[in-house]
C-alpha cells in the first residue's frame, strides 16, 4: 500500500507517490515513521526491481546477463525520506500509520493505491 498525492517540495519538485519505510516504535514514547516519497510510482517500482536483483544476487541466484549489467549500473531515482514522529502506540500497524497520516494536513485527501 501506499499514499498518492502531489506534494510540492520547497525546491519545486512534486512528490506524488508516498510509502512507509518502516515504522520505529521507542518504547512508551513514540512512533517514528519513515516516508518514502517518489516523483510517481513507477519510480517507487524502479526501485523495487532493484532491490529485487539485490536480494537475489546476495542469495547467489542466477542473474542474467542483462540482470548483472542493470545491478552494476545502479538506479536513477529520486526518493526523499521523512521522518515523522506520532504518538506512541505499542500494537499500532502500517494500515493505522496510514491512516493516521491521512488525517495530517500533509496527506489529507491522499488516495490509497
Amino acid at each position: 500500500m501506499a499514499l498518492e498525492k502531489d506534494v510540492k517540495q520547497s525546491n519545486g519538485i512534486i512528490l506524488n507517490y508516498h510509502r512507509i519505510g518502516s515504522i520505529n516504535k521507542i518504547t512508551n514514547i513514540t512512533n517514528q515513521v519513515e516516508i518514502n516519497s517518489y516523483i510517481n510510482q513507477e519510480e517507487r517500482e524502479k526501485e523495487k526491481r532493484y532491490q529485487e536483483l539485490q536480494k537475489r544476487s546476495v542469495n547467489n541466484e542466477e542473474l542474467s546477463e542483462k540482470e548483472e549489467q542493470e545491478l552494476q549500473e545502479g538506479i536513477d531515482v529520486m526518493v526523499r525520506a521523512e521522518y515523522v514522529q506520532i504518538p506512541y502506540n505499542e500494537t499500532q500497524t502500517i494500515q493505522d500509520v496510514y491512516d493516521y497520516l491521512k488525517n495530517t494536513e500533509k496527506y489529507k485527501d491522499a488516495k490509497d493505491v
